[in-house]
């Protein structure tokens, strides 16, 4: 009992030195960031994705596998000609359309979500600027846990779960039209409680793509 108290207090503590760390991130980076942006435009943001599903509790170790996907979306990017923009480094905004194949046709299924995100600059250096992108919204999951046809899906009790991801953004510059995009992060499925099992699928993942403006 004493082994496994202290094992689950040294977890505590390494978490909430992590939180700590990620807080001081954030604090930090903002006031490195620089004015660079001084023309607002839209573009299209495409990425491809790869990653697992995260098997957080063990009564989702079946769920384990590789995840392969896509997203497309709208992206607006604002410059530093408003107060807002200026307190936020001027940051980016949009709507994506997310596609996830969780690798377990017979159990899972894919995802599909619609996601508005902002994306927050943290840094800026020459062409590359990071930022840390939040997104939220309301996620499809095609084959939740049923009594009668699917008892081996232990984490998701319903089609319709809400959706919550976490990223940090690398973005370059190619030129005044295009940036190349690599992503780091985490995405969340849950549906509140609302229907059982709600254990959530969390799926760490990277990502590569383009952004490509058009208007002014």
């Amino acid at each position: 009992f004493l082994k496994r108290l202290m094992q689950n207090r040294g977890r505590q503590i390494v978490k909430a030195g992590l939180l700590w760390l990620f807080c001081a991130f954030l604090f930090v980076l903002p006031n490195t960031a620089n004015a660079q942006q001084t023309t607002e435009k839209w573009g299209v943001a495409y990425k491809a994705i790869g990653g697992y599903v995260w098997a957080h509790t063990g009564q989702v170790t079946n769920l384990k596998a590789h995840v392969y996907g896509y997203s497309i979306g709208f992206r607006y990017k604002t410059a530093n000609n408003k107060q807002w923009q200026r307190l936020l480094n001027s940051p980016a905004w949009g709507v994506d359309y997310l596609y996830l194949n969780y690798g377990r046709p017979d159990i899972l299924g894919a995802a599909h979500a619609v996601l508005p995100y902002i994306d927050f600059p943290m840094f800026r250096y020459k062409k590359w600027t990071l930022y840390l992108k939040t997104s939220a919204g309301l996620g499809y999951i095609t084959k939740p846990f049923n009594e009668n046809t699917n008892i081996t899906n232990r984490t998701i009790g319903s089609h319709i779960n809400a959706h919550m991801g976490l990223y940090w953004d690398f973005s370059y510059g190619i030129n005044n039209n295009t940036d190349f995009l690599i992503s780091g992060g985490i995405t969340h499925f849950s549906n509140g409680n609302f229907n059982k099992p709600n254990l959530g699928v969390n799926t760490p993942n990277l990502s590569i793509g383009f952004t490509h403006y058009w208007g002014k």
